[in-house]
C-alpha cells in the first residue's frame, strides 16, 4: 500500500494570503464582512479548522483515510479506496 504523509502549519495555510487579501475577508475596520447568497445573507464566516476536520473524520468513516497517531504526531494515509474516491470529489492527489 502507498502512504503519503501530509504536515501542515498554520504559517503554510495562511503563506499565500496578502494583507491586503486578509483586509478583504475582515472587510473595512476589521469587521466580519456580511457574504449576500441568492437565499439569505450570512453573517459569520465558518473556522476552516473545524471543516477540515470534519472532512478528515467523513473520509477515515468512509475508509478513504486511515489515521495513524504516535505520541503528539498525527499522520494520515490515503487507501486504495480513497486514490478511487477523493478525484471524484474534485481532489487533486497530486497537490497533496
Amino acid at each position: 500500500m502507498f502512504s503519503l504523509e501530509v504536515y501542515v502549519t498554520f504559517s503554510d495555510i495562511f503563506s499565500d494570503i496578502s494583507e491586503k487579501g486578509r483586509e478583504d475577508m475582515r472587510g473595512k475596520e476589521g469587521k466580519k464582512k456580511e457574504v449576500k447568497t441568492k437565499k439569505k445573507t450570512v453573517k459569520k464566516p465558518i473556522n476552516p479548522f473545524a471543516l477540515s476536520a470534519m472532512f478528515l473524520n467523513y473520509c477515515i468513516e468512509n475508509g478513504w483515510l486511515v489515521r495513524e497517531r504516535k505520541g503528539d504526531i498525527t499522520t494520515y494515509y490515503i487507501t486504495n479506496k480513497g486514490r478511487k474516491e477523493l478525484p471524484r470529489l474534485g481532489i487533486d492527489l497530486s497537490q497533496i
